[in-house]
């Protein structure tokens, strides 16, 4: 018979179980996806919208040359082709043309920053669009005994705070171009240029089918005026051939 042990039952400690979970009776443990956040999937949602802007005005564009003028100014040359026949622009940095702005260019890196309908791109001479900065490499696992850096080192930035693409001549003037709206704001503003000027462009056909309209109906009343005085005139003529 078995005599019953009054004294507390004591789990054994943790390192007893090591050996067994080291050979994985189970398999080997699952990988977990890291959950994206609201606001990181709004992000990446505005960055791949504004690639996709970027990448649309880019293949309209070449840029041909990019040189130092003799006063010292960088200029660059670059063709449309969105138009036809294409238009060829020379334009140093700052200057404007037809909707085109140069925003940045670099002579060394063989770079020019141009913005249009506040579309920001960054072509390279030879190569077409530069693409945008790589993403910031996650921190490797923790060592044991080493302390992990802290998450908000490489926390992602808000979608607001986040700057068009941009060359890396042009990071160097980055409080230069630090008051220059959102790229939400930009495209409210484009919505609401757009929806103004096509009003603008109904109320003119409007216009211009009633001014039509008013010009018929005109003409048509004269024409029933002559018909009417032709007839009597006829009448006239006829009556006194009677008589």
């Amino acid at each position: 018979m078995t005599q019953a042990n009054d004294s507390p039952y004591r789990l054994p400690p943790f390192a007893h179980y090591q050996p067994i979970l080291d050979r994985m009776p189970f398999g080997a443990m699952p990988v977990v996806a890291p959950q994206v956040s609201t606001d990181q999937a709004a992000a990446d949602a505005t960055e791949a919208e504004v690639f996709a802007e970027q990448q649309a005005l880019a293949n309209q564009v070449t840029l041909s040359a990019v040189n130092i003028t003799p006063k010292g100014h960088t200029a660059i040359g670059f063709t449309d082709r969105s138009i036809n026949p294409p238009a060829n622009y020379y334009l140093r940095v700052g200057e404007s043309a037809n909707g085109w702005t140069v925003k940045d260019a670099d002579f060394d890196d063989e770079i020019a920053t141009l913005e249009k309908d506040g579309v920001f791109i960054t072509l390279k001479l030879g190569e077409g669009l530069v693409a945008p900065p790589a993403a910031v490499p996650q921190p490797a696992s923790p060592v044991a005994g080493v302390p992990a850096a802290p998450a908000a080192a490489v926390a992602p930035q808000p979608a607001a705070a986040r700057q068009p693409h941009r060359s890396l001549a042009a990071l160097k003037h980055s409080d230069k171009d630090a008051s220059e709206p959102s790229f939400a704001d930009r495209l409210r503003e484009r919505t609401v240029q757009k929806t103004q000027a096509q009003q603008e462009a109904e109320t003119r056909m409007r216009e211009q089918f009633e001014r039509l309209a008013r010009e018929t109906a005109a003409r048509e009343i004269q024409r029933r005026q002559e018909e009417e005085a032709l007839e009597a005139e006829e009448r006239a003529l006829l009556e006194q051939q009677l008589q």
